[in-house]
Protein backbone atom coordinates (compact mmCIF):
# COMPACT_ATOMS: atom_id res chain seq x y z
CA UNK A 1 0.00 0.00 0.00
CA UNK A 2 1.26 3.33 -0.76
CA UNK A 3 3.03 5.28 2.04
CA UNK A 4 0.64 8.42 1.74
CA UNK A 5 -2.58 6.33 1.47
CA UNK A 6 -1.51 4.38 4.44
CA UNK A 7 -0.83 7.77 6.59
CA UNK A 8 -4.32 9.02 5.85
CA UNK A 9 -5.99 5.94 6.49
CA UNK A 10 -3.97 5.90 9.97
CA UNK A 11 -5.03 9.64 10.86
CA UNK A 12 -8.87 8.93 9.92
CA UNK A 13 -9.00 6.14 11.89
CA UNK A 14 -7.13 7.78 14.92
CA UNK A 15 -9.54 10.71 14.84
CA UNK A 16 -12.35 8.01 14.74
CA UNK A 17 -11.27 6.69 17.57
CA UNK A 18 -10.37 9.66 19.55
CA UNK A 19 -14.41 11.08 19.01
CA UNK A 20 -15.30 7.48 19.94
CA UNK A 21 -13.50 7.76 23.03
CA UNK A 22 -14.42 11.76 23.72
CA UNK A 23 -18.21 10.44 22.92
CA UNK A 24 -18.08 7.78 25.25
CA UNK A 25 -18.43 4.89 22.63
CA UNK A 26 -16.34 1.61 23.11
CA UNK A 27 -14.04 4.16 25.15
CA UNK A 28 -12.28 1.22 27.29
CA UNK A 29 -12.35 -0.93 24.23
CA UNK A 30 -10.61 1.74 21.71
CA UNK A 31 -8.11 2.98 24.68
CA UNK A 32 -6.99 -0.20 25.45
CA UNK A 33 -6.48 -1.80 21.98
CA UNK A 34 -6.07 1.89 19.47
CA UNK A 35 -2.80 -0.34 18.29
CA UNK A 36 -4.84 -3.26 17.04
CA UNK A 37 -7.69 -1.28 15.88
CA UNK A 38 -5.37 0.76 13.60
CA UNK A 39 -3.55 -2.17 12.03
CA UNK A 40 -6.48 -3.98 11.49
CA UNK A 41 -8.20 -1.08 9.51
CA UNK A 42 -4.94 -0.76 7.74
CA UNK A 43 -4.60 -4.13 6.66
CA UNK A 44 -8.26 -4.55 6.11
CA UNK A 45 -7.85 -1.41 3.27
CA UNK A 46 -7.65 -3.19 -0.49
CA UNK A 47 -8.55 -1.61 -3.57
CA UNK A 48 -11.01 -4.22 -4.15
CA UNK A 49 -12.89 -3.24 -1.04
CA UNK A 50 -12.71 0.50 -2.25
CA UNK A 51 -14.18 -0.23 -5.51
CA UNK A 52 -16.94 -1.50 -3.73
CA UNK A 53 -17.33 1.02 -1.51
CA UNK A 54 -17.83 3.67 -4.70
CA UNK A 55 -20.15 0.99 -5.91
CA UNK A 56 -22.22 0.97 -3.37
CA UNK A 57 -22.25 4.83 -2.92
CA UNK A 58 -23.35 5.02 -6.47
CA UNK A 59 -26.06 2.66 -6.12
CA UNK A 60 -26.96 4.32 -2.56
CA UNK A 61 -27.11 7.69 -5.00
CA UNK A 62 -29.73 6.06 -7.15
CA UNK A 63 -27.67 4.94 -9.96
CA UNK A 64 -29.62 1.36 -9.57
CA UNK A 65 -26.70 -1.04 -11.00
CA UNK A 66 -23.81 0.83 -9.00
CA UNK A 67 -20.98 2.00 -10.86
CA UNK A 68 -21.65 0.77 -14.09
CA UNK A 69 -24.87 2.22 -14.54
CA UNK A 70 -23.74 5.78 -12.93
CA UNK A 71 -21.17 5.43 -15.11
CA UNK A 72 -22.73 4.85 -18.28
CA UNK A 73 -25.28 8.00 -17.32
CA UNK A 74 -22.26 10.00 -17.04
CA UNK A 75 -21.50 9.39 -20.56
CA UNK A 76 -24.79 9.68 -21.71
CA UNK A 77 -24.78 12.99 -20.41
CA UNK A 78 -21.74 13.81 -21.78
CA UNK A 79 -22.72 13.34 -25.12
CA UNK A 80 -25.98 15.09 -24.66
CA UNK A 81 -24.05 18.51 -23.53
CA UNK A 82 -21.41 18.15 -26.03
CA UNK A 83 -24.11 17.59 -28.47
CA UNK A 84 -25.98 21.10 -27.10
CA UNK A 85 -22.56 22.67 -27.52
CA UNK A 86 -21.18 21.56 -31.25
CA UNK A 87 -25.35 22.38 -32.02
CA UNK A 88 -25.08 25.88 -30.89
CA UNK A 89 -21.31 26.15 -32.73
CA UNK A 90 -19.50 26.18 -29.12
CA UNK A 91 -16.83 23.67 -30.18
CA UNK A 92 -14.32 25.75 -28.72
CA UNK A 93 -15.91 24.95 -25.12
CA UNK A 94 -16.01 21.23 -25.91
CA UNK A 95 -11.96 21.35 -26.16
CA UNK A 96 -11.83 23.56 -23.30
CA UNK A 97 -14.08 20.96 -21.16
CA UNK A 98 -11.67 18.27 -22.31
CA UNK A 99 -8.77 19.70 -20.77
CA UNK A 100 -10.58 21.58 -17.59
CA UNK A 101 -13.02 19.62 -15.23
CA UNK A 102 -14.18 22.75 -13.39
CA UNK A 103 -15.26 24.30 -17.16
CA UNK A 104 -17.03 21.06 -17.71
CA UNK A 105 -19.13 21.59 -14.53
CA UNK A 106 -19.96 24.95 -15.20
CA UNK A 107 -21.15 24.12 -18.91
CA UNK A 108 -23.05 21.32 -17.19
CA UNK A 109 -24.66 23.54 -14.61
CA UNK A 110 -25.41 25.79 -18.21
CA UNK A 111 -27.26 23.06 -19.54
CA UNK A 112 -29.10 22.43 -16.93
CA UNK A 113 -30.27 25.28 -16.40
CA UNK A 114 -31.04 25.24 -20.66
CA UNK A 115 -33.24 21.91 -20.21
CA UNK A 116 -35.41 23.55 -17.27
CA UNK A 117 -36.07 26.84 -18.50
CA UNK A 118 -37.03 25.16 -22.25
CA UNK A 119 -38.72 22.13 -20.71
CA UNK A 120 -36.38 19.68 -21.69
CA UNK A 121 -35.53 16.40 -19.70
Amino acid sequence: MDEGLQTIITNAVNRAIDECIEEDHLSDFFSEYRKEVIAVSILEYSSERQWQVIEDDAYTRGYGGGYSTGHNEGIQDTAELFSWLDDTNRQADITKAIHDKDYLSTLFAEYSTWKKDNNIQ
